[in-house]
């Protein structure tokens, strides 16, 4: 059932306590009985109909020369509405945190899909293998021509039949080889890495 929360928008005990009429010449102006004027002055609106209090606040307006208005608020109507546009707001916001979790995989997804890509490109068209090679040993080794300090890694590219010289791990210590398909951990003093036929 509806519930009809009824007011007036301003204090009209205190406008009448302020006013030079008594509380007798307003209910005689309102043309309503003294305790039906009481009655409105302490917000007890039940009794009366909305139309009656309207002609009340119209009344009172020109008796008190100030704007009196009759407020009706629907309170089954006002709270609903409100909760709806919440649970329509949390949905919005769920919908939304949907899509972008969505879309954050699908991006990682494209990111790693792009790199393979790329790495099958450039091994069946380009012909290259590209691949990492990590020096744990204790001291510098050498990588063709370039020196590579410890624990420190350089990315290279091969083509069918080239090789890549590793010298200098004087200790035989952890020299790794990562490749797109494989780890490799060798442990020689002098080695070499050749790509046969683009496909080892």
């Amino acid at each position: 059932m509806k519930r009809i929360k009824i007011y007036f928008n301003k204090n009209i005990k205190t406008l009448i306590e302020n006013s030079n009429y008594s509380l007798k010449e307003v209910s005689l102006n309102l043309k309503i009985p003294l305790s039906s004027l009481e009655k409105i002055l302490e917000g007890k609106l039940e009794g009366f109909s909305v139309v009656s209090l309207k002609d009340i606040a119209n009344r009172l307006s020109h008796l008190l020369n100030e704007e009196i208005l009759l407020i009706c608020e629907d309170d089954e109507t006002t709270k609903p509405v409100q909760s709806m546009n919440k649970k329509i707001f949390n949905k919005s916001i769920s919908f939304k945190l949907i899509i972008s979790t969505f879309l954050i995989i699908n991006l990682v997804f494209l990111y790693f899909l792009v790199k393979d890509l790329n790495f099958y490109i450039g091994l069946l068209y380009k012909n290259l293998y590209t691949l990492t090679i990590s020096n744990h040993a204790s001291t510098e080794v050498m990588v063709n021509e370039t020196k590579l300090a410890p624990q420190d890694s350089i990315k290279m590219e091969l083509t069918p039949g080239q090789s890549i010289k590793v010298k200098g791990n004087k200790n035989n210590e952890e020299i790794v080889v990562t490749t797109p398909n494989a780890i490799y951990t060798i442990n020689l003093e002098n080695f070499e890495v050749i790509l046969s036929n683009g496909k080892s």
